[in-house]
């Protein structure tokens, strides 16, 4: 149990690192694009929205609140718009998951078939 604690405590002191990585970003463009400027400004951008949801995870008693938690995971991705060759890796991989799903669904048919036959013969 000590070794998840200590997982936990890392994973923890990486949290803050991350946090305040994105705080002097944060601040950063507070002060080279201005805040509520009309087009331009800091929550013109849709990242940047994800970013400021990330403080709600500082408050007391919201840490483990699954849809922040979702939102966390998705602060990396901003790097998305500053790579080409990842932004068509992702927008690739994002449009394959229809025919993934129609595969996982022929799957997950056949196993029941499977399974309805394997119950008959060994029941």
């Amino acid at each position: 149990n000590d070794e998840g604690t200590s997982l936990a405590d890392t994973l923890e002191i990486f949290e803050w690192i991350w946090q305040a990585i994105f705080t002097v970003e944060m601040i950063a463009k507070f002060i080279a694009l201005g805040v509520f400027v009309p087009n331009h400004g800091y929550f013109s951008s849709n990242w940047n929205i994800i970013v400021v949801a990330g403080y709600l995870t500082l408050l007391p008693g919201v840490d483990n609140f699954s849809a922040i938690r979702i939102l966390r995971v998705l602060r990396p991705l901003r790097t998305v718009n500053k790579l080409p060759g990842l932004r068509l890796m992702v927008s690739t991989l994002l449009r394959s998951l229809t025919g993934m799903l129609d595969v996982f669904l022929i799957l997950m048919f056949l196993f029941i078939i499977f399974a309805i036959i394997g119950i008959q013969v060994w029941h």
